[in-house]
């Protein structure tokens, strides 16, 4: 399974994307749950535009294996025009994951998150948006460091709107705390 780990990661480096700062960060060992806060960076494969973001999330142990994941990101999107001036949204997106803890190191999971603020309207305020997008992920993250309640991890994932053509890849660095 490691392979598998650090293939997500290298694809990760290489393209890197955006699942909204969503970690599925497992609780270090004796804890259920975690705290953290993450950032992340990322492109889009079919449009000339990049994002970076920032979010808090909330893991817990379902079981031995299966760890439940709630988050909130912001992030920023930033579309690259010869044209015109860059054109940039700024979103902010609950998300749910679930996660299996495959080694000690290594869990691998899918989420989904939905566009529920942005300021992609008319008066270009942050602004509830009802018709903001979902996004469903495949997310693999590995443990960088772990000692007592304090972990980090990187987090790669693989994000298709639900609806829409946009898919990307996102990678973030994140910081929990176990408890």
């Amino acid at each position: 399974m490691t392979r598998i780990a650090f293939a997500l990661l290298f694809l990760g480096f290489l393209i890197s994307q955006n699942t909204y700062c969503q970690s599925l960060g497992k609780p270090a060992p004796g804890y259920k749950s975690t705290v953290g806060g993450a950032a992340s960076t990322g492109l889009f494969f079919n449009k000339d535009a990049y994002f970076w973001g920032l979010g808090v999330d909330y893991s817990r142990l379902l079981s031995e294996r299966w760890v439940i994941n709630i988050s909130v990101g912001y992030d920023q999107e930033i579309t690259k025009s010869e044209t015109k001036n860059n054109t940039i949204i700024n979103t902010i997106t609950p998300s749910l994951a679930f996660g299996y803890i495959l080694t000690s190191k290594f869990v691998l999971g899918i989420g989904l998150g939905k566009g529920m603020y942005d300021d992609d309207n008319d008066k270009g305020n942050l602004e509830y948006n009802k018709n903001g997008g979902y996004t469903a992920g495949l997310i693999g993250v590995y443990t960088l460091y772990q000692k007592g309640r304090h972990g980090f991890d990187i987090t790669t994932g693989l994000e298709q709107a639900l609806g829409g053509p946009d898919l990307d890849v996102t990678v973030e660095l994140g910081y929990g705390y176990s408890f």
